[in-house]
């Protein structure tokens, strides 16, 4: 009985206390100087946090192509590069592949792959813009055959977040000339963003056979120029493990057969965020 007892324990321990390894990505890159931070302060920021306290975090920045073209955010990738981070394909124009037949899909990822390609950090990934995997399940098996023929692979988000939406209520707050009480917005935010993870984690530990490495979906904006080093420490502290997104990226085989492509627990909406924030008087 007691041998029983014990084998049992050791069953429910080891499924409880399994590694969560976890990729962090961000989209929208290069996005315009804002009232908080220019391009090249988001930048240096996002460096800093992904360095200090020997952190040695490696990120994905999934960049859009029209947006690189200028000569100084041309600086600022090389910079990325220079650091060691992945620059990835996030399309031409950031459209949707709704709205987007396949030779135009196929477009947007090879004019943006030519823009990208010359950086010695580049990877064959590519990212969804808003998460749009088109009208069908076949529109999305047919753009996967196509970033195949590309010799790409899907960059796909297991934890989705509405960290752009948080932004968009500190720029309007900054714009008011509010003050913006920091502090309490970081409480806020990362409070949100451990739950979204960790709801994240319990729905694919259900719905798939095997593990996975997950990635974290952020944007370039300044809310995360202000709190990724928070973001990195939160995720230490939570038990759960950083690593490289080519970890992530390795293997996206059983993206094909997933069901709920764009599943998001039910606290990734603008309401609920809305009470939260708050508290944080940003709203």
């Amino acid at each position: 009985m007691i041998q029983k007892y014990f084998l049992a324990s050791l069953f429910v321990y080891i499924n409880c206390t399994h590694a969560v390894n976890i990729a962090i990505t961000i989209d929208d890159y290069p996005l315009p100087n804002s009232a908080l931070f220019s391009t090249k302060e988001r930048t240096e920021r996002f460096i800093k946090a992904c360095t200090e306290q020997g952190n040695n975090c490696k990120v994905a920045f999934f960049c859009i192509g029209q947006n690189c073209t200028e000569q100084n955010n041309a600086d600022y990738l090389k910079l990325l590069e220079t650091n060691g981070h992945f620059i990835a394909n996030h399309s031409m124009t950031h459209a949707t592949l709704s709205k987007l037949s396949l030779h135009e899909f196929e477009q947007e990822i090879t004019t943006t792959d030519a823009i990208l390609n010359a950086y010695s950090t580049m990877k064959k990934w590519y990212r969804y813009p808003c998460l749009d995997f088109g009208k069908t399940r076949e529109d999305y098996h047919d753009s996967l055959e196509c970033l195949q023929q590309l010799g790409y692979r899907e960059g796909f988000v297991s934890i989705n977040t509405f960290d752009w939406y948080i932004n968009k209520k500190l720029q309007e707050a900054t714009a008011q000339h509010k003050t913006i009480p920091y502090d309490t917005l970081r409480t806020v935010y990362l409070t949100l963003l451990a739950e979204w993870i960790e709801r994240a984690i319990d729905h694919y530990q259900k719905t798939l056979p095997t593990e996975i490495t997950h990635t974290l979906l952020l944007h370039d904006n300044d809310l995360n120029a202000l709190y990724l080093g928070d973001i990195i420490t939160m995720i230490h502290d939570k038990g759960w493990h950083i690593v490289s997104p080519e970890v992530a990226f390795q293997h996206v085989a059983w993206r094909r057969d997933l069901q709920n492509l764009d599943w998001k627990p039910d606290s990734l909406s603008i309401a609920y965020i809305n009470k939260k924030l708050e508290t944080a008087q940003i709203h």
